[in-house]
């Protein structure tokens, strides 16, 4: 009777209670640094918890809205290299996992978004590695935890068994070796070492031929169970005895600050080489319609074929090195923009670097002279123009001013450089010293003498009409003393 619907209504309750205490709570994602989603703005990331989850049918918190309109998240597609998308009809994205990629993007501010479900420090999660389209295969991936997660700490595995690190399937030209992320409207391209991933952000990772070789279509990234970083005191060979070598980066930038791209590095490297190696990044077409781009073409390269943001060659010098490099806008008509470098005080000064107009073949400038170059675009949908530089190496250089050479001899100076036919040289000699002036050009052949017999101080001009242009070495030398001076012709 009256006992039984009591005990009845008390099981009841208490089942009640039960199913509340163990019912999932929301993870609430406020991305890196609880930076949060800005309106209208791309991120990279990945889901927090563990389970399947379909946002267009959750329909819930964040995920409220129209897809597509209030709200989109884009899974890449590596078989048709297409995105998908969900809740927005034709193919759609397969439910959001753990570690793997997504772009989302809000119509409206959002702090953050929510996800149903419980994050875990426990469950190892692992990705297919595409390598369905052969080089550049790109796979987007997330840190699933809930902390930090280093690079470093993932694993190549294959039909189930683990093969290598990703380190070492970097070194050995499988995998580009950077986890490239998108920031700020540009892409941020560490390497693995570098490589230090908050709870959900998203990365991509580039296979090679050599990758897709190696893996074929059973390619697993896995990531491991222990994803805390080395600590800061500890040794890392990277930070505490790094490789020989300079980088310059160039910076392209409009003028009214909308467009950027920045991460852009050419450079030599003591392990370095003149082919693909784990020193080049491969560079990544940002989501976003409007865009302005900086890459090395490589069409060359087997392994990696493509453009490049980072570009870094051997140390060894038979001739000047040469970096072609080309600008490309995409929906950005008649602007303004720069183009900048960082980094060239800090490369030795018997190294020249030359900038060159690629599209009409003319010399721009020495780069530790001309500080930056502004144009302006036309009017096309897709514009590139086209850069060359240009480095000299000269072994054992010694410039005016140099603390190896003696006081009052030297050549002071050379103008206009770079020059049209005539260039002026001023030098100064100790008294009663004579002093012979050639040109060199950079593979150390004679071109011409100036003069024998100079004395004093003053200064004397170099006609190079019927000269090829280029970079060449004027030579003041008297006994076993010797200035030089780099000029460039410019015909």
């Amino acid at each position: 009777g009256r006992s039984m619907k009591i005990r009845i209504v008390l099981f009841a309750l208490l089942l009640m209670f039960a199913l509340s205490s163990t019912a999932t709570a929301d993870v609430e994602l406020a991305w890196w640094g609880g930076n949060g989603f800005p309106a209208e703005t791309y991120r990279m990331l990945t889901s927090p918890v563990t389970g399947a989850f379909d946002p267009a049918e959750y329909g819930q918190g964040s995920w409220t809205g129209i897809p597509g309109t209030d709200w989109r998240v884009s899974w890449w597609n590596h078989n048709s290299g297409t995105y998908n998308r969900f809740g927005e009809g034709g193919d759609e994205a397969p439910d959001m996992l753990r570690g793997v990629g997504y772009w989302y993007i809000s119509a409206t501010q959002r702090d953050a978004i929510t996800f149903p479900g419980d994050p875990s420090w426990d469950e190892p999660d692992r990705v297919t590695l595409n390598t369905t389209n052969g080089a550049n295969a790109y796979t987007m991936i997330g840190n699933p935890y809930p902390g930090d997660y280093h690079a470093t700490k993932l694993d190549i595995y294959v039909n189930g068994n683990y093969v290598q690190t990703i380190e070492e399937a970097a070194n050995a030209g499988r995998i580009v070796n950077s986890a490239a992320w998108w920031w700020q409207g540009d892409y941020q391209t560490p390497d693995f070492n570098s490589s230090n991933f908050p709870t959900s952000v998203g990365f991509w990772i580039t296979t090679t031929t050599l990758g897709a070789a190696a893996y074929g279509d059973a390619g697993e990234l896995h990531f491991g169970l222990d994803p805390n970083i080395m600590p800061e005191d500890g040794p890392d060979p990277w930070r505490d005895d790094p490789l020989q070598g300079w980088e310059l980066q160039l910076v392209v930038a409009s003028s009214d600050g909308e467009y950027l791209h920045h991460n852009n590095r050419l450079g030599i490297r003591e392990n370095g080489t003149e082919v693909f190696d784990l020193n080049d990044i491969n560079e990544l077409t940002p989501p976003t319609s409007s865009y302005v781009l900086l890459y090395f073409p490589h069409p060359e390269y087997e392994v990696c074929t493509g453009n490049f943001t980072q570009d870094i060659r051997s140390m060894e010098f038979d001739g000047p090195k040469v970096w072609d490099f080309t600008i490309k806008t995409v929906n950005i008509q008649n602007s303004s923009f720069t183009l900048d470098w960082a980094g060239i005080d800090d490369i030795p000064e018997n190294y020249t670097l030359t900038l060159i107009d690629a599209d009409n073949n003319s010399v721009i400038g020495d780069m530790r002279d001309i500080g930056q170059v502004a144009f302006r675009n036309g009017d096309g949908a897709v514009q590139e123009l086209h850069y060359r530089v240009t480095c000299d190496y000269t072994p054992e250089w010694v410039g005016p001013g140099s603390s190896s050479l003696p006081g009052g001899f030297g050549l002071t100076n050379a103008y206009p450089n770079p020059f049209n036919n005539v260039v002026n040289l001023e030098y100064t000699l100790p008294i009663n010293q004579t002093a012979s002036l050639k040109v060199y050009d950079m593979t150390g052949k004679l071109v011409d003498t100036i003069s024998g017999n100079l004395q004093g101080e003053g200064t004397v001009s170099w006609n190079a009409s019927g000269v090829q242009s280029g970079v060449y070495m004027m030579q003041l030398e008297s006994g076993n003393q010797v200035s030089l001076k780099k000029v460039i012709l410019m015909q």
